[in-house]
Parts: C-alpha cells; sequence; structure tokens
C-alpha cells in the first residue's frame, strides 16, 4: 500500500493508482501466496531451499489464479476477487521476462503484480529465513 500511495501522483501512475484501486490493492495483495496451500509440504516447507521441486512451487501462481477465479464465479462478479487472482497469477514475472508463469516482460506486467513482487521481496530481505538473518531495515 505503501508504494501504491508513494506513486499516486507520478504521472505515470495516477491514472491507475486511484484512492479505490490502492484499497483493492491492500486488500487483496494477502491472497498471493494462496496458490501454495496446494503444493506439498515437503516441498514448500523444505529448510535447505527448493533446489529440486522448483516447477511444482512455480505451479502456486497458476493454483491461486484458478482457485480465485472460481471462487468469484461460484460468489459473482467481485472486482477484489479478480485483481487478487491477477496478483496470484503474476506476482512471480520479472522485469526482464525470466520469469513465471507466462514469462511477461516490462510493461506486460500488471502493475498491482509489480508492486506486490517488490513488497514480496522487501519482506524476503527483512524476514527470517532457515537460510539466512533478516537484513537490517533503514530508517529515514
Amino acid at each position: 500500500m505503501a508504494l501504491a500511495v508513494h506513486l499516486k501522483n507520478h504521472p505515470k501512475f495516477r491514472d491507475e493508482l486511484t484512492d479505490e484501486m490502492i484499497e483493492l490493492l491492500y486488500l487483496s495483495a494477502p491472497l498471493h501466496d494462496i496458490g501454495q496451500s496446494r503444493c506439498p509440504d515437503h516441498i514448500l516447507l523444505k529448510p535447505a531451499g527448493w533446489t529440486s521441486g522448483v516447477s511444482e512451487m512455480q505451479k502456486h501462481t497458476i493454483y491461486g489464479h484458478d482457485a480465485l477465479r472460481v471462487t468469484e464465479e461460484k460468489l459473482g462478479k467481485s472486482t477484489f476477487l479478480r485483481l487478487a487472482g491477477e496478483i496470484a497469477y503474476t506476482h512471480q514475472e520479472k522485469w526482464d521476462g525470466s520469469r513465471y508463469p507466462r514469462g511477461l516482460k516490462a510493461e506486460e506486467i500488471p502493475l498491482p503484480a509489480v508492486l506486490m513482487a517488490l513488497a514480496d521481496v522487501y519482506d524476503a530481505l527483512i524476514s527470517k529465513r532457515y537460510t539466512k538473518p533478516p537484513m537490517p531495515t533503514m530508517t529515514p
């Protein structure tokens, strides 16, 4: 949410990052990894990282998108669920096109997914993991 608020007055983003969209991002973003619930525990909880099981782990974007799409079909049209599904599906794309699930690059990646990816990386950096201590955060 902080990234979106910071960018909302930038000429490139002001039309897309309305107050309503920022609120939807805030509500939808926590569902970005919902597809991991379908990944087997022996892969998801592996302490040493994902050297094996990578292709299964990559499917979490598809699993999440599909689950949110089915939920929207059952409950009726929902901007919240549609946005959550888009974020779940595309938050692992990389600017150079080298990631999954579709190999999108640069401007092809939806802005909500870019914001989610940035927040996700930041969270990974400052959080303690099996393989690393947390990085200290910088204060202004």
